[in-house]
């Protein structure tokens, strides 16, 4: 399977400022990341920290805030981290649920899903 991306819409609170950025859709990746300057430009603020494992085992600790974000028209508030800034901005597996979305290996994007019975 090659690599996904999606647009990501990315808003404060209120709804009142929006970007969009190209994201890496990451199956291993718990929350969706962007960069710490442009989640302050949009005026999302830091509520806490979290411990975050990398890619290559290193533990880091990194701000974490509340935003809008928006995939296909399917949008809802979502715990995203405050990235280094020249971190590419990543979609996690909590924003993937949230939004029920899910990767088409074949199409190489985001479907709708349902969810499972319960």
């Amino acid at each position: 399977m090659g690599f996904v991306n999606s647009t990501l819409r990315i808003a404060s609170l209120d709804g009142t400022h929006w970007a969009d950025v190209d994201a890496l859709v990451d199956t291993g990746a718990t929350y969706t990341v962007a960069p710490a300057r442009l989640l302050h430009e949009l005026g999302i603020q830091p509520t806490r920290t979290s411990r975050v494992e990398l890619a290559d085992g290193t533990v880091r600790e990194y701000e974490r805030g509340s935003a809008l974000l928006s995939i296909n028209g399917s949008q809802d508030l979502m715990p995203v981290i405050f990235g280094d800034d020249d971190m590419e901005p990543i979609i996690g597996v909590v924003t993937l649920e949230v939004l029920e979305l899910a990767i088409d290996p074949i199409g190489e994007r985001l479907v709708p899903v349902r969810f499972i019975r319960m």
